[in-house]
């Protein structure tokens, strides 16, 4: 029997279709990214064109899993922390069930955590001890797993979108040239804030010796890509990929001295996220910093 899940993130709206045989057995990926959130640390709603065409994508979606004989009691629709802050995040809702039959579930903080670590533990069973990073648009969620469970966890209200909209806001339309080193060490400063935070509830756990780094959502499985040099996007080559950190410092100085359209030749980096890619793998980096972690294993 199928089922399936919807995730509408800050940034990017994501479906996958699973086998329920004992065990998931994913059989579709598909991925928008829609900027719901974009502009929200300024004017506290939600986009109104990202509004839109995620509507739309969770429309096309919806039929997707209807192709395969999923109704709505084998469909969950989940939202995170564009709708847990957004203002009009009850219009949203209302709109899109009107638009679509969707119900939309808003997870809480706790809620969010618990599910990534489910789906990151679950793709890699061998593993019992791990520090999980999760990047969103809106929200970074970083989780320690001790013996397979949730130890603990942190959420900070800051993601890609906004450290773009505070610190290169211009980056988001392509200027002609790379962002400059005022804006970029703004963004390390915050990035910097943001992981001293995350280290203030979890940095005992994490220090742990054998514990493994491992990190999920759209700055590490594009990270991955570019690592790779990848073509075309492959989840199954991405998932479980390993980088070392020299080699996040280099692509983060490589990348950072293009403008938004450089890096849009550049290989394996999807489109959408030539950007966001920047703030992504600066608070990455502060994070595997305060840590001491030499390699991030790659979730998707």
């Amino acid at each position: 029997m199928k089922a399936a899940s919807i995730d509408i993130g800050s940034n990017t709206v994501r479906l996958l279709v699973a086998e329920d045989e004992g065990g998931l057995i994913p059989v579709v990926h598909e991925r928008a990214i829609t900027r719901l959130a974009k502009g929200i640390d300024s004017t506290g709603r939600l986009d109104p064109e990202g509004a839109s065409y995620t509507i739309e994508t969770l429309k096309g979606f919806m039929d997707t899993a209807l192709s395969h004989n999923i109704g709505p009691e084998r469909l969950l629709i989940a939202a995170t922390s564009a709708l847990r802050e957004a203002d009009d995040s009850e219009e949203f809702v209302s709109e899109a069930r009107r638009a679509t039959g969707a119900v939309i579930r808003v997870l809480t903080e706790s809620q969010e955590a618990n599910a990534t670590a489910l789906g990151i533990m679950a793709g890699f069973p061998e593993t019992s001890d791990a520090f999980l990073l999760d990047i969103g648009g809106g929200s970074t969620e970083a989780i320690t797993v001790l013996g397979g469970k949730v130890r603990s966890w942190h959420s900070e209200m800051v993601g890609v979108l906004k450290l773009i909209d505070r610190h290169i806001p211009s980056n988001s339309s392509g200027p002609p040239g790379p962002p400059g080193k005022a804006a970029l060490d703004a963004l390390a400063t915050e990035c910097n804030f943001v992981a001293s935070e995350i280290f203030k509830t979890l940095g005992a756990e994490a220090a742990m010796k054998d514990i493994e780094f491992i990190a999920t959502a759209g700055t590490a499985t594009t990270a991955a890509s570019v690592d790779l040099a990848l073509l075309e996007y492959d989840r199954e080559i991405v998932n479980g990929h390993v980088i070392d950190r020299e080699t996040l410092y280099g692509m983060f100085e490589r990348l950072s001295l293009m403008s938004v359209s450089e890096r849009g030749e550049v290989t394996g980096l999807e489109k959408g996220r030539e950007d966001l890619i920047i703030p992504g793998l600066a608070l990455t980096i502060g994070i595997m910093d305060i840590y001491g972690f030499a390699y991030m294993k790659v979730s998707d």
